[in-house]
């Protein structure tokens, strides 16, 4: 079967928030497939003392700490004003994953220390750059939302690091009448799939849906880019996960396997 016959017909739902939705969806339809963009998770900017701290790190920074940026949406709204700030030379820019090593790039940062593989916390304190010997004694600031997973930090102290969360955006529920059009087609039996790539989206399901809505919900196929988000998507009652390859690449292919 070709590419177009795979897709005719077929829409994706793509949980991610608007701006990281865009380049998956486009991919999706230049294939010849559907997509419902309705995020689960809105993503807003930091307020003005918040902005404010963020710049103070960047200020307080020293040649050989290293900024470690969570997500794209840490970049977007978290680069911008370190940058204009002012950073010292000499310090290190790092990121989790594809999008964000790729933000990061886009952004002006040649140089960024990323997994090849793994995606995760994991994966990032297993780098030669985070072991003890490289980060005891430097500060490295989390470039992050409002909350996150605590194991990058906690290692990091353990091995002699000083670390700094550096909060500059907010996650908020989406809400019910903007999620109305993902439960009527998925009722009608017109939405094929969906597209789930973060553990804190994964939880929404269970706080965005009534339990009918669960269910109708938990009845497609879900894609995911990690363990620990299959994971998290099964306890919100999900009864199909497929496991996709980082990135978007891997999640059209893993889409293509199984539509």
């Amino acid at each position: 079967m070709n590419t177009a016959a795979r897709w005719a017909g077929k829409c994706v739902w793509v949980t991610r928030p608007a701006r990281q939705a865009l380049a998956l969806c486009d991919a999706i339809s230049a294939r010849g497939g559907q997509t419902l963009a309705v995020p689960l998770l809105e993503i807003l900017p930091p307020d003005a003392a918040e902005a404010a701290a963020v710049a103070e790190c960047a200020r307080s920074a020293r040649a050989g700490d290293v900024f470690f940026f969570v997500s794209p949406n840490a970049v977007h709204h978290g680069w911008p004003l370190l940058r204009d700030a002012g950073l010292p030379a000499g310090v290190r820019f790092a990121a989790v994953g594809r999008g964000s090593q790729q933000a990061l790039q886009d952004a002006g940062c040649a140089q960024v220390i990323a997994p090849d593989a793994g995606f995760d916390s994991e994966a990032v304190l297993a780098l030669p750059a985070f072991c003890a010997e490289a980060v005891s004694g430097r500060t490295v600031f989390i470039v992050r939302g409002d909350a996150g997973r605590p194991v990058l930090g906690e290692v990091l102290r353990e091995r002699g690091a000083f670390v700094r969360y550096v909060p500059c955006y907010h996650r908020r529920l989406a809400r019910a009448q903007d999620l109305s059009p993902v439960v009527a087609r998925a009722r009608a039996g017109t939405l094929h799939a969906a597209v789930l790539t973060s553990s804190e989206a994964a939880r929404a399901l269970t706080q965005v849906f009534s339990p009918q809505e669960q269910a109708d919900i938990g009845a497609l196929p879900f894609f995911c880019t990690h363990r620990r988000v299959m994971e998290s998507a099964r306890q919100a009652g999900v009864k199909t996960v497929h496991l996709a390859e980082a990135g978007d690449a891997g999640l059209i292919l893993a889409l293509e396997s199984k539509l």
